[in-house]
This record gives structure tokens, sequence and C-alpha cells, in this order.
């Protein structure tokens, strides 16, 4: 007995070295780019048992708590005079460390215009910035509890003076819910992908919150788990693009890998998910195991290109700009 379970650990372990090559070897690293910066150094916090937020006294301040030690990371850009940033305790900024679980209350998402931070979003993450009707969003995850740990998902409309916030209504709603993909590229409708593949779009009323299923296709073609990242822009009048993620479990800390792919939607309802492209990697910044750690928040056009906005480790912000063609190699139904 003792030898089968020796001989079925080891076959556990092979099966998992495997999984993880084929990863490593299927994925490309982004190093075609023509900007490359980081955002996370434009702002900086003030520690002080006054968490408020005071704009009128430091514009690109806001206060923390002095028990935690927060990182801005993950932005979400639609372009470079707007974007939001996650402030968060929760980082993997040194090497082998365990992240702060005990001050997730403490999140929050600053909303940046021309270098001054406009609104704070308290208990908030993973922000993704829109426009819709003329005016500008956010959609969000929420922490309800930790023990056991579930979220919501919130719209909060920034154009007033102070932002207004709901809570997004699904009747299929889980205990845990993240990463919506928003498309608001369709007249005077709202429209949220709640899943990918199938690809469920739900319609969104933005006065209550109320989501309705308006939506559900699905591609036998496309194999492989596919995770909100980015909104969902146009391309071209056919096509809307997203990128979108996957996780990998590796043997090492911090124990994930992070990949990403590009992704084109039919323009029109019921906005099927037409191709998706090879799985790649944002460039290293650490140059260890932290690197492991990618996600991406934000997808805007931006002079005949796009700018790609993204955390690493959960400690900085990063954004990268690719032209259209970049793109379309990756995606080639775009150009056909």
């Amino acid at each position: 007995m003792k030898e089968l379970v020796s001989v079925l650990a080891l076959l556990v372990i092979l099966v998992t070295a495997f999984t993880l090559w084929s990863s490593y070897n299927n994925t490309f690293t982004l190093n075609a780019y023509s900007e490359y910066s980081d955002l996370h150094s434009l702002i900086q916090t003030c520690v002080g048992t006054d968490t408020s937020f005071t704009p009128t006294a430091c514009p690109t301040c806001v206060h923390h708590s002095p028990l935690s030690d927060p990182r801005f990371y993950n932005p979400s850009m639609l372009g470079k005079r707007e974007y939001t940033l996650r402030l968060s305790p929760y980082n993997y900024c040194r090497r082998y460390s365990i992240p702060d679980t005990k001050h997730l209350h403490e999140q929050r998402t600053l909303y940046m215009k021309d270098g001054i931070v406009e609104h704070v979003l308290m208990n908030s993450e993973d922000a993704r910035l829109f426009k819709f009707d003329g005016r500008t969003f956010v959609i969000f995850t929420r922490l309800k509890t930790i023990d056991p740990y579930e979220t919501d998902m919130v719209i909060a409309d920034l154009s007033g003076v102070t932002p207004r916030e709901i809570i997004l209504q699904y009747g299929a709603s889980k205990a845990v819910e993240k990463n919506w993909v928003v498309n608001a590229t369709l007249g005077d409708d709202l429209y949220m992908s709640y899943s990918l593949n199938p690809h469920v779009v739900l319609k969104v009323d933005v006065a209550t919150g109320v989501c309705t299923k308006a939506f559900e296709t699905f591609n036998n073609n496309i194999s492989g788990e596919l995770r909100g990242s980015s909104q969902m822009i146009s391309f071209n009048e056919t096509y809307l693009i997203a990128v979108v993620h996957t996780t990998s479990p590796v043997l090492s800390w911090p124990f994930r890998l992070y990949r990403h792919r590009f992704c084109a939607f039919e323009s029109a309802p019921p906005f099927r998910c037409v191709s998706v492209g090879p799985w790649f990697r944002f460039p290293k910044v650490f140059k260890d195991s932290r690197d492991s750690i990618q996600f991406c928040c934000g997808l805007a056009a931006h002079n005949d290109g796009y700018l790609i906005s993204y955390g690493v480790a959960d400690c900085i912000a990063k954004y990268i700009h690719l032209s259209k063609e970049q793109i379309a190699r990756q995606l080639p139904v775009l150009v056909q």
C-alpha cells in the first residue's frame, strides 16, 4: 500500500512539473513596445492615525494607518492623464514575505486626474475605469467579510463632487465576485461580461445596480481558463478586444504564475468571443520569482495604439504602449 501511495505521489509531482513546464514554454514575453513606464512613483503616502483624504493639504498624498505598509499597484488607465491605482497593504514587495491580510479593509482606490488625487474609494480593489454616457465610472471588488472570504462587485460614478457607489446585483452571483469585464461601447446600454467562455453578458442598470443576463455564447474552439482583466474596448467597427488572464500553480514562492492573452469579440450583440491570442507575460521588473505575479487592469486607446496598464508582485504599477499592428499579429482575425 505504501508503495502504491509513493507511486501515485510521484505521478502527481511529474504531472505538475509537466504542466508548469508547458505553461512556461507556451508563453512569450512582451518585449516589443514603444513605451514602458511606471505610475506608482507619481503618488506618495503619508503615515498617520488620520486616515481621511485631505487633497487640499497634499493633492498628491493619501493617508494610511501606521499599522500597515501599503503599496500602489494594478492601475487602470483611460489615458496618461486619467487612471486609478490600488493602494493596499497586501503585497509581495519583500521576497518570500507573507502578504498582510489583517488590513484588507484598508484597501482603497485612488482616482487620479492630471496628477491630482480626485477621489478615494474606500475598501476597494482592482478597479477598472471606463466612460459611459459622457461620464467616468469605475467598477471594483469590495470586501464583505475576511473569514469566510466574501466580496461584492461595485460600480461608482466619479463625475460628481463625491463618488456615487452602488453594489451590482445579479441573481446568479457567487459568494466571491471578481474580474467582471466592462463593455460600454453600445449606445445607451451598459454591458458587462460575467464570464468569458461561456461568455455570459449582463445588462446593467446604472441607476439601481440590477444586472440581468442578456446573452450567453460559447466557443468550442477555445480551450483553457479565461478570467477578466482589462476593459473591453473597440479595435475597429467589427471587433472589440480585451486582455484576459489565467493562473497556474508553481512549486516556489509565491506559488502562482499569471499569464495573459488578448481576446477578440464581436462588436455587436451577443458579443461572441471569436479568437484568442497566444499566452504572454509582461517584462520582468524584479528579475526573480516576484515577477510571476502580474495583473492587468487597464486597456486604453492612445496614439494609434493602446496603453496596457498592470501591476507586478502586487507592489508596483506599470504600463506599456503597443501599436495596433502588434496586437493584430497576436489576433490575425482582427485584420482578415
